[in-house]
């Protein structure tokens, strides 16, 4: 297990470390964030910053290698690889409980509000909380940045195109015209295919491409519900593990490929328990996620498996894989496993992780 974990009765581990470019890790611990140099076969934790909230959501890595996370005392905090503070505290409400804070390539934070909207935060000690698109849905999904536009899904089943480089933000999809419009509300995060192509998850158990005029590219049923978010492989395949029940029955599971041509199913690989973590996909093409009775598994591009890992408690969160390659999660009892896979690092020239990249910026590489 993962060093400086919580003690017994600590909250669920639901989110997922960033990796700095230097291969430093930042952890979300209750409310706290925990910086470690190595990996976890010889971690050295560098310094703790405490927020004056749990930290629900995944920390994110901007281009300045400053750190961003939105705690519930209703702030987002900047923190310097050094562990102080980067300006004050700012105030942008408490968090939606799908959404991560999103940072662009100019070094903006983007956060979706509690209440509806986007705020934007400027980049520096003096950027001030903005309420940059107002709107009535709550965007409570963690989105995409792409080409200057942020897409982001809500809880009226569509998707939203924000552009980001306007006074104030607008969305430049119809609805009426069906784009960006799936069948139910969204709440997993976006990932991003080649095109490029969004790939959304929604609650009527299928997933849809939108491109990025928002015209519907293609849609595929699934035989289960999606509870955590898709990722998507360098030959645009796309993994998803799912929460498979009949009625009166306990959940069961499967991870799922969808063939990136054709966008048909073209494996199925069953667990007991159902699976609500976000797969991560390593550079040798092996498949890492955990499942809700507490196993972690790693399984080939052939839906062969690898190997199983019992971990002590559900593993519901995102997977990572840190500097030297080791695999890890956030489990329910409130510890992070870490576990030796067979990749060194993510798969290159894929959405390969939730957030897409190691530092969880949720921006596509320009």
């Amino acid at each position: 297990m993962f060093p400086d974990s919580p003690a017994e009765g600590a909250p669920p581990q639901r989110n997922s470390p960033a990796i700095d470019a230097a291969g430093r890790s930042y952890f979300a611990v209750a409310n706290r964030l925990v910086a470690f140099d190595g990996d976890a076969s010889a971690p050295r934790q560098v310094w703790v910053y405490e927020t004056g909230g749990r930290i629900p959501g995944s920390p994110v890595v901007g281009g300045d290698g400053q750190i961003r996370v939105h705690s519930e005392d209703g702030h987002l905090h900047v923190i310097g690889r050094d562990g102080s503070r980067v300006g004050a505290a700012l105030a942008v409400g408490e968090p939606l409980g799908f959404a991560a804070p999103l940072v662009d390539p100019s070094g903006n934070t983007w956060i979706c509000g509690y209440h509806g909207g986007l705020w934007q935060v400027g980049n520096g000690p003096g950027g001030e909380p903005l309420m940059y698109f107002r709107g009535r849905q709550r965007l409570d999904s963690t989105g995409v940045i792409c080409d200057g536009v942020l897409y982001v899904g809500a809880e009226n089943s569509c998707v939203y195109a924000i552009p980001l480089g306007e006074a104030r933000g607008r969305n430049t999809w119809n609805h009426l015209r069906d784009e960006g419009r799936t069948g139910w509300f969204i709440n997993s995060a976006l990932a991003l295919a080649g095109g490029p192509t969004l790939v959304v998850a929604s609650r009527d158990d299928r997933l849809y491409g939108f491109g990025l005029d928002g015209k519907k590219l293609w849609s595929t049923d699934l035989p289960g519900q999606v509870l955590g978010a898709p990722v998507v492989a360098a030959d645009d395949s796309v993994y998803v593990g799912l929460s498979v029940s009949g009625r009166g029955e306990r959940p069961s599971g499967a991870l799922v490929r969808i063939d990136g041509v054709s966008h048909k199913q073209r494996w199925q690989y069953e667990t007991e328990a159902a699976i609500e973590s976000t797969p991560v996909l390593g550079d040798d093409g092996s498949v890492y996620f955990g499942d809700n009775a507490g196993f972690v598994h790693a399984v080939g591009q052939d839906g062969k498996p690898l190997w199983v890992e019992p971990v002590g408690a559900a593993a519901r969160s995102p997977g990572a894989i840190l500097a030297g390659g080791l695999v890890v999660f956030g489990l329910e009892d409130g510890r992070f496993v870490a576990l030796r896979g067979s990749s060194r690092a993510l798969m290159p020239g894929a959405w390969a992780k939730y957030l897409g990249n190691a530092a969880q910026t949720g921006a596509a590489a320009t």
